[in-house]
């Protein structure tokens, strides 16, 4: 068939399966520059994974259409009036170059290997002339432009071959906690405001977790899968006072997620290995042993998650976090540990490291970097981070926020390409990743430069940097197992009634703006002389203690009015104390280690 889009001719036709490796060959663009490509390098490791879904679903598996472009003369002979026709062409001359698809053609290949039949079904194929090579790298932009992934609660919603994902959607309408309750369409974690519990994808992880035993068992039946889950649950629910509180609407889901864990996907996970677990081990006594759920103190505010399943404050789900967070659940419930689990949380004990350990040790174990000039930050990873109040959790998510919030904040593409490389096309290579949001394309950074351009970027559109990291314990990292702290904001302190220059020695490094002000009990008498002592150092000694503050607490402590004036009198000493009260807190509650010296 013959049809225009965008005023182009093109021809949309059907070809077998069988045909696809021999019209379509690839192109080792690798051997070219990004600049010269007109397709991105053909990543082999995705081939595999596609050509398992070909073969695994032969009885309805389906693929959207290949787009490409021809360099050969061509004649169409129309039939009728309504685009039908034949058309001609000499393949041998033809050169296609596939715009979309050149991985699903690949995998077409790979599984006729394995299943010669499945070259007999068809694609669609669309065919556009080849113009030149700006224009096809211009297809190729456009086609992928708006591609989108799903979330993930989706995919296991739609789901209709996984077994698991429609045990899981059972599970969600027949527990009673769950009913109403689980998000299906969130796509990582559920939005802050959500009058939901739970996300699908966490319930689905839940499940993965439970079910695992039986799953990987001889013909299990998906009714049989959907009543030992559904039971699970419903016994486990009966132990979870907090989840009745919701349901019973005496406390709002926002609340409970708020300053709680017992919603949030690591806990679920957790329970659900647990009752894995229990159900191997104890097949007659499993409903009993899970009553001491219902002793367990899951507020965030419970020391006892530091270093199980939080890392300063935040709560955190990677494969440690979730051993160590069953660890903890089995050990509540009386049960043995494996040598792993007991590695797993072996820690000290949080009531006696708040008055047996030196408070300098906080500063050992989380090491204050210089933002200016840190130390290598090879074989590190995020543990917490922010950059103008949003969160992030790898360096690849803070450059790309970084960028993000510096494009939304009005900063010209030019200044942008002169700090980290960035395109405002696809350049066709593979080392580029979208920044999502904008029609931005940015190369891969290390660790070093992805600090360093997103410090550049926090001062020129002046917000605030935060990064609590950890180096691995890899031979070339320069403190493997230690934490370190890089954060930097633009706070201005006052001189006579002035503020002083905007200089970068007269700024300090803070976290994102937030007031520290008084609290239901006040700062105590040792609180006011240590901000007494502080305010007599001076301006710069101030700046210096607020800093080392903010590193600690998380919050950046305000000494001018709202009309630029400056605090004086009472009133500075009042702002001050109340930060070395929270400093003092939070070095207790965080770091437990102690009143500071």
């Amino acid at each position: 068939m013959q049809a225009v889009i965008g005023h182009r001719r093109y021809f949309a036709c059907v070809m077998k399966l069988s045909a696809i490796p021999t019209f379509f060959k690839f192109t080792d663009w690798i051997e070219f520059t990004p600049e010269d490509r007109e397709q991105r390098v053909l990543n082999k490791k995705r081939i595999p994974d596609i050509a398992k879904y070909i073969l695994d679903n032969e009885d309805g598996y389906l693929f959207s259409s290949i787009t490409a472009s021809y360099r050969c003369e061509v004649k169409f002979d129309p039939v009728g009036g309504d685009g039908l026709g034949f058309l001609e062409m000499d393949f041998e001359d033809a050169h296609f170059v596939i715009n979309d698809g050149q991985h699903r053609c690949a995998a077409i290949h790979h599984a006729i290997k394995a299943n010669p039949a499945i070259g007999e079904e068809s694609i669609s194929v669309l065919l556009f002339p080849y113009e030149n090579r700006e224009r096809v790298q211009q297809m190729f932009s456009d086609l992928n432009r708006f591609v989108v992934k799903t979330s993930r609660s989706l995919d296991i919603l739609y789901d209709q071959r996984d077994m698991l994902s429609k045990v899981t959607l059972e599970v969600s309408e027949r527990v009673l906690a769950f009913k109403g309750m689980v998000d299906k369409e969130a796509v990582h974690s559920l939005p802050a405001r959500s009058e939901k519990m739970f996300s699908l994808a966490a319930l689905y992880d839940a499940n993965d977790e439970l079910l695992t035993y039986k799953r990987n068992g001889e013909g299990a039946l998906f009714d049989e899968l959907v009543a030992t889950a559904v039971g699970y649950w419903t016994v486990v629910s009966g132990f979870m006072p907090d989840w009745a509180k919701v349901r019973e609407k005496r406390v709002w889901p926002v609340e409970l997620r708020q300053e709680n864990i017992c919603t949030h996907t690591i806990v679920l996970r957790a329970i659900g290995a647990l009752g894995a677990e229990l159900m191997k081990q104890c097949p007659s006594d499993w409903k009993n042993r899970l009553a001491g759920l219902a002793e367990v103190n899951w507020s965030k505010k419970n020391r006892d998650w530091e270093n199980v399943c939080m890392v300063a404050n935040s709560v955190v789900s990677n494969r440690q976090a979730r051993l160590a967070t069953k660890a903890y659940l089995k050990r509540k419930l009386g049960l043995p540990l494996s040598d792993p689990e007991e590695r797993s949380v072996a820690r000290e004990s949080p009531d006696d490291s708040a008055t047996n350990v030196d408070p300098r040790g906080a500063q050992e174990r989380l090491r204050e970097l210089n933002p200016q000039n840190p130390e290598n930050l090879f074989f590190t990873q995020i543990i917490e981070g922010n950059f103008g109040g949003k969160t992030v959790s790898n360096w690849n998510e803070l450059i790309h926020c970084a960028m993000r919030t510096a494009h939304e904040n009005g900063v010209p593409l030019t200044v942008l390409s002169g700090i980290a490389n960035v395109r405002e096309q696809d350049p066709i290579d593979v080392s580029f990743r979208r920044i999502e949001g904008t029609g931005l394309w940015l190369q891969g950074l290390d660790a070093n430069r992805c600090w360093r351009c997103s410090l550049v970027l926090a001062r020129k559109i002046n917000t605030g940097i935060r990064v609590h990291l950890r180096w691995r314990e890899k031979e070339g990292a320069v403190r493997p197992g230690e934490e370190g702290l890089l954060h930097w904001s633009p706070v201005r302190v006052m001189r006579d009634n002035a503020l002083l220059p905007d200089t970068d020695d007269n700024k300090i490094a803070c976290s994102p703006a937030k007031a520290v002000g008084g609290g239901p009990k006040g700062p105590g008498i040792q609180d006011r002389e240590t901000a007494k002592g502080l305010i007599a150092s001076g301006p710069e000694g101030l700046a210096r203690g607020l800093s080392k503050i903010a590193a600690v607490t998380g919050q950046e402590v305000i000494i001018v009015n709202g009309d630029g004036s400056a605090l004086e009198g009472d009133a500075l000493v009042n702002v001050v104390a109340a930060a070395v009260r929270d400093y003092r807190r939070g070095l207790t509650a965080v770091f437990r280690k102690g009143l500071p010296s």
